[in-house]
């Protein structure tokens, strides 16, 4: 049972192979009455991986996806520079869905105070090397509300291809 500050408790299962070089995650579980976090999680010597992520709210999938960063935990260890941490050849790939979310649900199913309100959605895909990186966003907010801040509506969009970036974004207070 794993329980932190404001953070609801949590149960934790971990199964996991260890060496030198690699740490492997076959078991990667957080879960309590209502959120559900797994994952196959790989720590290497140049890349650290999230395969097959699965968030569920409730029994509903929200966040689903794989996650590829070329970045020495090592490295990051020594120096908390990402940057520094990038392996020699580094290939990015990510590819994460998150599905009509609501955003007090998951507020509520993970922090003792819930201080979130509206809805989001979005996916992130991006994959290539840093000359060559390709990529796509989208992100949905609707009545978006922080701490009892003013509620928001937002729809931002990015594109990334062959060194140019195009960003979208509507917000609405």
């Amino acid at each position: 049972r794993l329980a932190s500050g404001t953070l609801v408790p949590f149960d934790v299962e971990v199964d996991a192979n260890y060496s030198p070089e690699n740490i492997f995650f076959r078991q990667f579980h957080f879960w309590n009455q209502h959120a559900d976090l797994s994952a196959f999680v790989s720590v290497a010597k140049n890349y650290f991986q999230v395969q097959d992520v699965r968030l569920e709210l409730n029994g509903q999938p929200r966040l689903t996806g794989n996650v590829f960063l070329p970045i020495s935990a090592e490295k990051l260890r020594e120096n908390s520079s990402w940057l520094v941490a990038l392996s020699s050849d580094p290939f990015f790939d990510v590819d994460l869905s998150l599905d009509a979310l609501d955003l007090a649900e998951f507020a509520g199913a993970v922090k003792t105070k819930p201080d979130l309100a509206g809805h989001a959605n979005g996916q992130l895909q991006l994959s290539g090397m840093p000359g060559s990186l390709q990529g796509k966003s989208e992100t949905h907010l609707r009545d978006f509300v922080f701490d009892n801040s003013p509620a928001m509506n937002a729809d931002l969009d990015a594109n990334l291809s062959f060194g140019m970036a195009n960003l979208k974004a509507n917000v609405a207070v």
